[in-house]
């Protein structure tokens, strides 16, 4: 939270100064009651109407600095969740430090965690300092009607304030619960809506409501158990507060009996001590919540580092860009393993890695990748390995412009989208719409075919003049003619080296290629 607060520490300042003033316009409309109800015992009239208009302007006014006060409160904390945002997003430029998570945990924290963090967190920070601004006003008016007051009223506030805090752990445990459900909960609707048509498809359409149903209920234990602790700390702060108030009262009255104060002090003192006693029970509340969901932060403020491999050792030319060197992987259950796994992948050179389904083929990429550890053996790497570009077998469409899926918003030259839209055969598919390459694609490109989004995600690849490709089946859904004549343009590109997986028996195909990795060959 800190880093948040002071990278935003001016607006957050002015934010505390408002919320301040506010506390102190609060606590002085309780203390003129005392002046409104001492001049009209004393029947003092010119006095008590003075007192009365003079109140009034202060409620006035307090609801114009609360106006001002909650619009530049949200400006604020606006500002903050774009600049979490960007913290947790700025991983996403690492293909491998990005995918050390799913994606449901990024998608969570830009909105779930962030709204968490705004709830829990910014709002309760901000009303804290309220608080305490209210505590030290209706402190120091109470002395002034009653100097004897103040130290019960301080007694008492102490024990408002920390008896909340034995809930503390209870607090942190239930917000980590929560957090976690919801990723979880989130990444089982994004897969059942997914999935719909499967379902569909297999006539098994019940077993939707069954996996939404299943997911909420886990949801509803941890949110019910989190709200369950909240109440446990509101009552428990509730019921000091009410003991609190009603025996400064009473002081206040033996007092009044005494003759050592006025009556109209009773009147303040009752709206002061709801003020006092609120803002304790309030600072022992709002400091557990925000302790415990400080957790909520980790995602923002945590900066992986990833392992860049190791590098290679002198044995290899220096033209190598990966070696696999008697690599083996096996899964939990033991199925599709690979083992004594080697080859070398050089500057420049061309491969097809090829074998048939289930020969460990994705598995040689996401060891490549780093998405997953060797179990024995070692991958050398003659390249930062953020050097690696990897196409999906299905590429990502935005829902914008085809220029934008394009360029992703970096300005080229339209010479250079000319280029590779010629190289993947996409310029005659886009030069005859009305709009040309500002036609926009919609729902993910439902306007264009499966060929057509491989295709744009292979020319966006090239507009950035990669050096080291990896193509998962990014040509898989092109038809022969296309794949093969794009296969052998890109395959003829001079200054980039290739590695692609693909599925073909087709000679002419393989024989663009440099090497042949055959999977079936390499586990023998």
């Amino acid at each position: 939270m800190n880093k948040y607060i002071k990278q935003y520490a001016r607006q957050n300042a002015l934010v505390a100064i408002l919320v301040i003033i506010c506390a102190g316009l609060q606590s002085g409309t309780s203390a003129l009651l005392a002046f409104a109800t001492n001049a009209i015992v004393d029947k003092q009239y010119q006095q008590f109407f003075f007192w009365v208009f003079v109140n009034l302007f202060c409620w006035c006014l307090l609801f114009v600095m609360n106006y001002i006060t909650e619009t530049y409160q949200e400006k604020t904390i606006q500002d903050m969740d774009s600049a979490m945002r960007a913290d947790l997003m700025a991983r996403a430029d690492s293909y491998n430090r990005f995918h050390h998570h799913n994606e449901s945990y990024y998608i969570s924290g830009l909105m779930n965690d962030i709204n968490l963090v705004n709830i829990k967190i910014y709002k309760n920070f901000y009303a804290l300092i309220q608080l305490i601004g209210l505590l030290i006003f209706s402190s120091v008016t109470i002395i002034f009607f009653q100097w004897k007051l103040i130290v019960l009223t301080l007694i008492l506030g102490v024990i408002s304030i920390y008896v909340p805090r034995i809930l503390n752990r209870k607090t942190l445990k239930s917000a980590n619960v929560v957090r976690q459900s919801n990723e979880e909960a989130l990444n089982e609707y994004s897969e059942t809506v997914q999935g719909v048509d499967t379902f569909n498809g297999l006539n098994q359409s019940a077993s939707i409501l069954d996996r939404i149903k299943q997911a909420s209920g886990k949801l509803k234990v941890s949110n019910v158990g989190y709200a369950r602790t909240n109440a446990e700390i509101e009552s428990l702060s509730g019921v000091i507060s009410r003991i609190s108030q009603t025996a400064l009262l009473l002081y206040t009255g033996i007092l009044i009996i005494q003759g050592e104060t006025q009556i109209g002090t009773l009147m303040s003192i009752t709206s002061l001590a709801g003020l006092f006693f609120t803002s304790t029970e309030g600072i022992g509340t709002l400091v557990t919540t925000i302790k415990g969901n400080m957790n909520l932060f980790e995602k923002f403020t945590n900066d992986e580092k990833m392992d860049k491999g190791d590098a290679l050792p002198a044995i290899y030319s220096e033209q190598t860009v990966l070696a696999f060197e008697n690599v083996a992987y096996a899964y939990a259950n033991h199925e599709n393993s690979i083992q004594n796994i080697s080859f070398n992948i050089k500057a420049n050179q061309k491969y097809f890695l090829t074998g048939p389904s289930g020969s460990g083929k994705s598995t040689i990429f996401a060891l490549m990748l780093q998405h997953m550890q060797p179990t024995a053996g070692k991958i050398h790497y003659g390249i930062d390995l953020e050097e690696l570009i990897y196409i999906p077998q299905k590429p990502t469409i935005f829902s914008d412009t085809i220029r934008y899926n394009l360029t992703l918003g970096h300005p080229y030259m339209q010479s250079e989208i000319d280029d590779v839209l010629k190289l993947t055969n996409l310029y005659e598919d886009f030069n005859h719409l009305d709009e040309n390459i500002d036609t926009v694609l919609v729902d993910g490109g439902t306007n264009i075919s499966g060929g057509q989004k491989q295709r744009i995600a292979l020319a966006r690849t090239l507009l950035t003049q990669p050096k080291y490709l990896l193509l998962d089946e990014a040509t898989s859904a092109m038809d022969p003619i296309n794949e093969f004549d794009i296969l052998k343009k890109i395959y003829t590109l001079p200054d980039v080296t290739l590695v692609s997986i693909i599925h073909t028996s087709n000679q002419q195909v393989l024989n663009l290629a440099d090497e042949i990795l055959d999977m079936g060959e390499m586990r023998k």
